[in-house]
Formats: C-alpha cells, structure tokens, sequence
C-alpha cells in the first residue's frame, strides 16, 4: 500500500491518542464512605462496575478507530498493479532486503527538457523552459528514492544517470536554452538507448511545446517503433507535458541579407531584412538597423551591451512594417552610404517586445574597402566582348557616379593597330599586373610561356585569376603545358556538348568563399536549371590537395534533386601560393560563338549570373578577406594578414569569456572555436614579433528555422506515435502528479470514506445505547 499524502496519516495517529488521554483523565478517584448496609449489595457492585469498564473500552476502541480511520482516508492510499512495476510515488522499504528487491524492478526516471530557442517563448509571465524546470522538480521530488535519475536536453554532451538526487536538482538548476542543441526527437532517442544499455525499464517524463521543428517527423517515427519493435517494448512509458499552444503574437527576423560582406566604401551597402509575423490582428511594427565602428564597441559584445551604444551609430535608420492577420512576411531595404574604411557590424532589431524576443536581434559584420582595380582581357573587340562582365559588376551608371565597387581595364590579347604598346596585353610587366586586385581572361587563347609565368607569379604573390574557358582554348596546345597546368590546377582536355541544352551549372555547397554572394538566399529556390548549357570543357588531373569543385555540370532533370548524383566540375577554385585562381569551364563573353555555348546571360534568371561572377569577383578582389557572417556549427576560419606569424590568438566570446584559438600558420588562418551561442565575437592576436596586433570582428547567427514555432495539429501528433504507449500529462502541483498515477493504480478511497461513515453512526449507536438516561 502506497500513501499519497503520508503527513496526514501520521497526523491521524496522534490524534487518536486524544480519546485515550482523555479517557484516563476522566477516571476519576473513588471516595471511600462507611455505610454498613452496603455490605450486602458489594456483590452487585462489583458486576455493575465491570459492565461499565466494559463498555467505556469499547466506546473508546471505536472513537480511536473512527480517528485513524479518517487520517487513513484523507491520506488517500492506493494499491499498485503487479504487472506494471513500482509506481512513482513509492513508500520507503522497512527491510533492507525489501530494498533491494524494489531497487532491482523499479523503473529508472528520465526527465527530457527541450531546450531550443523555442522554449525561451513567454507565456504567463514565464518562459516555457522556466515552467518546465518548475515541473521538473515536482517529478523529482515524487521520485522513489531507489529509482535511477537522469535529466537529459539538448546538450550533447551530459547524457547519464546521475548519482543521486541532488546532483539531479543542480541539472535542473543549470538548464539553460542551447541554440545549436539536438532536437527534443533526438534527445528522447538518446534516453532510450540510456535505457537499452541500463538493461532496465523506465518512465519518460518529456517537457516540450510539439512544434515540427523538435519532432520532426523521420525522428519521431523512429523513437515511435523503438518502443513497439525493439528491446524496449513494453518496458517504456512516454508522458509528454505540452508548455505551448496556438494563441501567440510573435515576430521574428528571419533572414539578413547584405550585398557582401566586404563592401566598397563607395558603393555603399544594401541590407535586405525579412520579418515574419505570426498574430490575430493587424499590426504596424517599427524596424531599426544600427551600423557601428569596430572600434566603437565594447569588450564584450552582447546585444543589450550594442543596443545600448545607440547613440554612437554610424548609422540609424528605422522602417515601419504592416502586417495583416494570420501569418505574413514583410521585406525592409536599407541603403547605407557615407561608410568608412574599415571593419563595421550592424544589428537588426524590431523594436517592443513580443512572445518569443530572441529572435527579434540578428547581428552581422561587414568589411569597407576601397572599389577594387580589375584587368578583363577579352578577344577583340575587348570593349564589346567583354561587356556582360563589366556591366554586371559596374554598371555604367554607377561607374558615372562613383558608386561602383570594381574599376576595369580592358584589354584584347592580341594587339590591333589602333592599340599602342601600353595596351598590349603580352607587354605587361610583373609591376603592371602587381597593380590590379584580380585579373579575368575572357575564352581565353594559346598564352606564350611568358605570359603564363608571368600570371603564376602574380597569383603566388596574392592576385586573384579568373578564367572562363570558350571556344578559343581549343587551339591546339593552347593549355597542354605543365606551365598552364599548374595555373589553372586541371587540365582542358575535350568538349563537352549537349545538343539540346539539357545541361546546367549546380553548386554543390554555399558554403564554399567562390559563392559566399548566394548565402544569403540559400533557403529560396535559386533557378540554376535555367541557365542552360550546350557546350562545355572537360577538366582532368585535377590537384585535389589545393583544388575544390564548387560547382558541376549535371543535367537540368531534377538537377535540385541529384546531390547524391556526381557530375563533372562546372567551377574550380585553385589555391596557387597566396592567390587564387577560378576556372569555369564554359564562356560568358559577348559574342557569337559563346553565346552558342551556353544561356547565362539570356535565360529568364540573368541575375543568377549577375550573383556568380559577382561572387567570383569579390571572392577574387578581397580573398585575403575572412568570410565575416556565420551560422551556429558552421567552421570559423579568419585569415590573418600576409607575412604574419601569430604565436596564439584569443576569441572574446558575446559574454566577454575569452578562449584560445590556433593559427594554421601553412594556411595563414585562424581557426576559431565553433561558437554555441549567437552574437558577435572578437579575435585578437600578437605577431611572434609583438610589432603587430591583429583584430577582427565576426558574427554568429542561429538559422531561422530554427524560430520557427509551427506545432503538430492533434491528429498529426497521434498519426506519429500510433501504437506507442504514451500519455499527455499536465503538471502544475505535486498533487495533479498524485491524481494522474492514482488513476492508474487501484484506489480504496470510496470504501474508506464508506467504511468512515459507518464507524461514526456505530459511535453515535454506542453512545446513546451506553448512556442513555434511566
């Protein structure tokens, strides 16, 4: 038997001492008197008083029973099932070997906490993760003493049963929201396989809101058949504790978009922020970007220590977004110019509050320079050929007004007559080219031995190459040397066609630097099966220790769906001493006999072109320049500046904790730690020499799905647990615990309230009948 409420019975007990105190103290002491007639009635007396003794005692044993019994009563006992093991709320074991026969069949207790950035949502006056944490305890306190305990989130780290129940308590304690932790689908698959090699069962007691993004559904069906199928079966029970629900207002910035990360100062820098709001009503809400100066920040680089510094904004713009009822997104432009050279980070905030305020900051860095000096080298007219290129990284209006990021140099590779000397490609010397950030040859021809050695030198020493290869490399040997080999990185050996256009360019990954320019929109679908391809060059011996294939050519069928499908390289990046060199198989000049290569720059989707050779071009001009915007998990590698040797370099975290980072001096970066939480960071660094500081600033950003607070609607829920033996459960006092586990169990509460009925009318019965008046 198993009490409920163990302080009221032990209360009833002493209370049922009372009738028996006062019984004894009513005994009166009998006065003796002479009166010698009484002789002859002492018999009579004697029986007289034996009845009443008689009867006071069994009054009294029924007034003690009627007290214990209504302690018993409210103490709410209840009798466990034989089959399904020791309950939670368990008595303490009176004999050691009692003990350890219900240690041994006592199911362990696991307590799953969701601890997304969901779980920060606000609802009465109390984060769901709080709330959690508050009916966690509860569990716990209820927990039978001889039960294992553990308490499992989205750490992936911190999984086991723990020693005792304090240790469980400060695990509670320390619970805190874990951007880039496992979702609670997987957490629940890591308690099973605690069970699984416990060799015991258990209970599951999980504490999430059921949105799609912590139980997506291939986890979830997983977890599902491990406890119909497995070892499992039958040996786990699941109790969800549902902390969320429909009714919310809450608007979230899910995307910023900048127009690079490195920047010409001249151009200035457009940021794109999308917001998405979900709410019953209409709404109007303001949006404020703040750009500051590296310098102008603090040590620690927290949001509330930047909103903070408002005043000393480089720039502050705000825009008023109107939202309709329901669900809806609303983009912002921000146009920033008057920027200073220089490192800067920004942050987009929505100003107020709302259910879920993590997500109303996102932070990001950027990089000013100066517009970036280019050589193009086209086939004649160079000027004509070369005008898809330069149009779409200088238009001619920005190029009129100073805003543009790149200046051009045209020249042909061949010298015409009109030309003089200082126009003659083949003429130009190491100091000449040494001049420009980066240099692309436009379907280029046979280059002589000196200029292909004159090109190696200027990528070892920092430049930035860019070849698009075209109908002019099939002139015989035009790229057979070692020379241009170990240029280029791969060698051209034969075409490729595709009469009927059915081929197209695919990325393999955004996150390769040659096409940092498409992260931004990585999550839309970009049109590559658009830009179709007729004809294209075959790459071989390709350097696979400093060559990368960031994109192929695969066929345009379904082409988003053949990641598992290998193609042929499409796009290379070639590291060659401190430079880079880029080589896309097929050409993007402006002339007839490219245009029969491929659509690039005549599909419906021109500005997916426009997006890659910008993206090569930035890559190329400023590639010396660390990438300066990342996600929670994503590697973080800064390169340091040329020539430099750091001995250690140190990352000031958003909570001003500072940790040691290694530099890869063959590389010449530094390798940050994987940041877990989102903010901005610091990196500095002392040269061996300790005549240079190295700083820079980067910023970490939690993907936006993960904000996202769509839930289960009730039937999808049940479709994805079927068969398996769960329960919904509410905890908001340890007394709703009691009542869920008594419903399970068997409990006497009516016969003993009966049972209490019929010992007070058998009191009153008693009562009368023994002193009733003569």
């Amino acid at each position: 038997m198993i009490f409920t409420t163990l302080s009221l019975l032990i209360g009833g007990a002493l209370a049922a001492t009372l009738p028996i105190i006062i019984h004894l103290l009513s005994k009166g002491a009998p006065k003796r008197q002479v009166f010698p007639a009484a002789r002859f009635v002492r018999a009579k007396l004697v029986a007289n008083k034996r009845r009443l003794t008689l009867k006071r005692l069994i009054l009294l044993a029924v007034r003690v029973a009627m007290i214990l019994l209504l302690g018993l009563t409210l103490s709410r006992p209840y009798f466990a099932h034989k089959s399904q093991g020791a309950p939670i709320l368990e008595a303490r074991s009176q004999t050691e070997e009692r003990e350890q026969a219900e240690q041994s069949a006592a199911p362990a207790t696991i307590i799953i906490i969701d601890t997304s950035v969901r779980m920060a949502r606000v609802r009465n006056n109390a984060t769901l993760l709080e709330t959690a944490r508050v009916g966690a305890l509860a569990i716990l306190e209820q927990t039978a003493s001889e039960s294992k305990i553990a308490i499992l989130d989205g750490n992936y780290d911190a999984d086991g049963f723990l020693p005792d129940r304090v240790a469980a308590r400060e695990r509670l304690e320390k619970l805190a929201i874990l951007p880039n932790g496992r979702s609670a689908a997987q957490t629940t698959r890591e308690a099973l396989r605690l069970l699984e090699r416990a060799g015991t069962s258990g209970e599951l007691f999980i504490f999430t809101d059921e949105t799609q993004r912590s139980w997506p559904e291939r986890d979830t069906q997983r977890v599902a058949r491990s406890l119909t199928e497995g070892k499992l079966k039958d040996a786990v029970k699941l109790f969800f504790v549902d902390l969320g629900d429909d009714d919310y207002r809450n608007a979230s910035i899910t995307e910023v978009a900048l127009s690079s990360e490195t920047a010409s100062a001249s151009s200035g820098l457009r940021v794109d922020v999308e917001v998405q709001r979900q709410g019953a009503n209409e709404e109007n809400l303001t949006l404020e970007l703040l750009l500051f100066a590296q310098q102008d920040l603090p040590e620690a680089l927290g949001n509330d220590a930047i909103v903070a510094l408002s005043q000393k904004a480089l720039q502050r713009q705000t825009q008023t977004l109107a939202f309709t009822e329901g669900r809806s997104k609303r983009t912002a432009t921000f146009n920033l110019s008057a920027l200073p050279l220089g490192s800067c980070v920004g942050m987009a905030r929505l100003v107020g509050a709302d259910a879920l305020n993590i997500d109303d900051q996102r932070v990001f860095a950027v990089k000013f320079a100066e517009a970036a000096r280019a050589l193009v080298v086209s086939t004649a007219p160079a000027q004509e050929t070369s005008l898809f290129l330069t149009e779409a990284l200088a238009p001619e209006e920005e190029r009129q007004s100073g805003r543009a990021s790149f200046q051009f140099d045209v020249l042909p590779y061949a010298m015409t007559a009109q030309d003089s000397q200082a126009h003659n490609f083949s003429a130009l010397t190491d100091a000449k080219l040494g001049e420009y950030s980066s240099v692309f040859l436009l379907d280029p021809p046979d280059l002589a031995p000196e200029m292909l050695s004159k090109l190696t030198r200027y990528v070892e020493h920092g430049g930035g190459l860019a070849v698009f290869l075209g109908p002019h490399a099939a002139t015989k040997g035009a790229f057979d040397s070692p020379e241009a080999l170990n240029l280029l990185g791969a060698k051209p050996s034969s075409q490729g066609r595709a009469p009927n256009w059915d081929y197209a360019l695919w990325p393999k990954s955004y996150e390769e630097p040659l096409l940092a320019s498409f992260r931004p929109y990585q999550t839309y679908d970009i049109p590559w099966d658009t830009l179709a391809i007729s004809r294209f060059w075959y790459l071989t011996e390709l350097e696979e220790s400093n060559t990368t294939v960031v994109a192929e050519i695969r066929s345009r069928v379904n082409a988003s769906r053949q990641s598992d499908v290998k193609g042929v390289p499409g796009l290379i990046e070639h590291r060659l001493g401190e430079g880079l060199v880029a080589v896309m198989v097929t050409p993007i000049s402006a002339d007839t006999a490219s245009q029969n290569w491929n659509a690039l720059t005549s599909s419906d989707a021109t500005w997916v072109f426009i997006l890659l050779v910008d993206s090569i071009a930035r890559r190329l001009a400023w590639h010396s320049s660390s990438i300066l915007n990342y996600q929670l998990g994503e590697n973080v590698l800064l390169r340091a500046p040329e020539a430099e040797q750091f001995q250690t370099a140190t990352v000031i975290t958003p909570e001003a904790e500072r940790l040691p980072a290694p530099f890869d001096a063959q590389r010449g970066v530094i390798k940050a730690p994987r940041a877990q939480t989102p903010g901005l960071y610091r990196v500095e660094a002392q040269s061996q020499r300790g005549q240079n500081r190295f700083s820079a600033v980067y910023a970490v950003t939690t993907p936006p799905e993960q904000f996202e607070l769509t839930r289960h609607s009730p039937q999808e829920w049940q479709n994805l647990w079927k068969d398996a033996p769960y329960q919904d459960l509410e905890i908001d006092s340890d007394t709703q615990l009691a009542a869920l586990r008594r419903n399970e169990e068997h409990e006497p509460y009516a016969i003993l309230v009966l049972a209490l009925a019929c010992m007070l009318l058998l009191e009153t019965f008693l009562s009368n009948r023994f002193y009733k008046t003569q």
